[in-house]
Parts: C-alpha cells; structure tokens; sequence
C-alpha cells in the first residue's frame, strides 16, 4: 500500500463521537503505507446495511474520490462482504475495512524463534517477569528504553512495535534482576478473531507477574483508551494482574488536571519517557510490587549443589548467610517459584 492515496470514511451515531476513532483510522493507513487525502464523517443512528453510507454521503464520496484520484477507500467499521462489493462497485475504487487493514499490518511480521528461546531461558532462572501494556502509541517502547537505557526504534505510528523487545534490569535498592518485556498495543474496535494477532503479547501478559499500564497523558481520550485496555485484559482473563500505571508523556500533557489515580492500578506514577521524569519512582513501584510478592524462607543448600547456590543469589534478595557443615544456611526471599524449587532444602 506503499504511496497508496487513500479516503478514510466513519458512521457515526452522535456528531463528533467518532472523531478520535477517524483519527486513528488515519494513523493505521499510513502505519500500512498509505498518505490519507481526504475523510469524511457522516451522523446517522446506523450504518446502511448495502453500502454502510447513506446515498448523501456516497455522491460526498465519489466526488471527493475523483478530485484528490484516491485509490483506496477505507472504512472506520467491519463491512460485510455484500457492503463491500457495493461500495467498490458503486464508487470504482478499491475497499478496506479497518479489519483489513489491522490484518494487513500484522501480516507484515512474525514471532521470532529467539523470542521462546528467551522466555525458556527466563523461566528457568525464576526471574520476574514485569510486561508493558497499553493503548497503541502510548509510548511503551520509549518507557523501556528510558528504564533501561536501550535504544529500540520508536516512531509516532500506530504499531511500531510489533514483536516483543525485552531486557533484564537490575532494581536499584535490592538489586532484584526483572524481566522487563514490551508488547503490541491494544486499540479500539479490535474484532474478536483478530486476537490471534496478538499471540506473542499474550503470552508474555499471561506468565507476566506485574503488568506495567502505559497511558498517554496527552491524548484527549486517554480515558477511552484506558477502558479499551482494561476490557481488552478482562476478556482474555488476565483482570487479576499486579498493575501499576504509568502516565506517560506529562511533559506535553495540555492538562494535568485531568490525570487522576488509577483505581484499577496498585501505583498510578506520573512519568515521560522523552526526559526521563519520575523513571526512578517507577522503578521503585516496581520494586515494591516484587517484594510484596517474595517469600521469607530460610534453606541450607548443600556445597555440591552450586549450580542452584548460583541461582539464589541471582534471583533472590539475601537476609543473612553462613557456612555451616551440612551446607550454606540462607535466609532469602524468594519468588514463589523459587521458594517451589527450595522446598527440599528448607529448614525451620
């Protein structure tokens, strides 16, 4: 679809209701290669279930389509396959729904086999796992490279990340090494059967133990987006999830004012990626969500097992430690994976 000059066309129910919607349509279509020439938005309480526009709105379109010679006409809704051949036929141009155009966009890439290596890696050193979530574009990439000094590509399109990117950090006070780990975002009007699509996110999301919630602040409707994305994770069942939110991009938020505490969240920290604010209070959230969940225990680890000796001081905090003659005596807190792992050396 690469310099594909494209129309954009949404029905909506109230005037002014599918502003934000068309917006984004835009944002995809030149996230699919596309430059968007022209858009038009019609008020109706339903779409016409032939040609999803009203004869109005189809002469609007058929004139606006020959004067900027568009070549593809795409639409803020799922057609059906009778709306779609009456829309291409009636108006001589090429048509796509956005489902097509998600699809077209997620078609262009695929799981990496390195990305299984690394989580099988992950599970097996017991590491926390911390995932970035949230609405497309709302800056997750450049919160982990503010967190972790990395320079994964961003860009101001819809899906730029597409593929998981992860790092290992080490927490500041304890030194607790995490696996942090970004994801595709979510968006509006995301069709069931597209989920599929997401598969890599998903995984990471559902062996995640703390979802980091990145928001635009800037965004006129970062409460709508915020909702997309707490009903996106209830429909695949992961409501239950350790979350803290992250405000993103307050240094070019027109009002502040309008932020307020997420209830969904166990920490909401105002931050920007761009200038590296509050990034350390971050962190420190994260940091307060992991220990909650460690377990105090104590264990005596025979000198021959040094190879699971390593993984405790890796991945554990260590309280106290001696030698003693049956072995090396810890008092640690630990995952609960790791506690399952030292249950046979665990002592009273």
């Amino acid at each position: 679809m690469d310099s594909t000059k494209v129309v954009i066309v949404a029905v909506e129910q109230q005037k002014g209701a599918s502003t934000a919607s068309l917006h984004e349509l835009g944002q995809l279509a030149e996230t699919a290669g596309g430059v968007v020439v022209g858009k038009i938005t019609e008020t109706s309480p339903h779409v016409n279930p032939y040609y999803y526009v009203n004869d109005s709105t189809l002469a609007e379109l058929k004139q606006m389509i020959t004067k900027t010679k568009a070549d593809l006409l795409i639409t803020d809704d799922e057609l059906t396959d009778t709306q779609h051949m009456a829309l291409s036929t009636k108006l001589s141009i090429k048509v796509k729904d956005r489902t097509r155009i998600l699809l077209k966009i997620f078609n262009k890439h695929e799981i990496k086999a390195q990305e299984e290596a690394e989580r099988k890696k992950r599970f097996e050193s017991h590491i926390p796992l911390v995932a970035l979530v949230g609405y497309t574009n709302a800056g997750k990439t450049s919160i982990l490279n503010a967190l972790a000094g990395t320079t994964v590509p961003t860009d101001d399109k819809l899906f730029v990340t597409q593929d998981t990117t992860s790092c290992i950090i080490k927490l500041p006070e304890t030194e607790t090494k995490v696996y942090f780990t970004d994801t595709v975002g979510f968006i509006n009007k995301l069709p069931h059967h597209l989920i599929n699509a997401f598969q890599a996110t998903l995984e990471e999301v559902k062996n995640a133990d703390i979802l980091i919630h990145v928001i635009d602040s800037s965004a006129p409707n970062q409460h709508q987006q915020m909702s997309v994305v707490y009903e996106t994770l209830n429909k695949l069942g992961f409501s239950s999830k350790l979350i803290i939110s992250a405000l993103n991009k307050t240094d070019i938020a027109n009002d502040l004012s309008g932020m307020r505490i997420d209830g969904n969240a166990y920490y909401t920290v105002p931050v920007s990626a761009s200038t590296g604010f509050n990034i350390g209070e971050l962190l420190m959230a994260v940091e307060n969500l992991t220990q909650a969940q460690r377990t105090e225990i104590k264990v005596i680890i025979p000198y021959a097992e040094s190879a699971l000796t390593y993984k405790v001081f890796e991945n554990c905090r260590i309280k106290k430690q001696e030698d003693r003659e049956s072995g090396i005596y810890m008092e640690i807190f630990a995952s609960k994976p790791m506690v399952g792992r030292l249950m046979d050396y665990r002592v009273d």
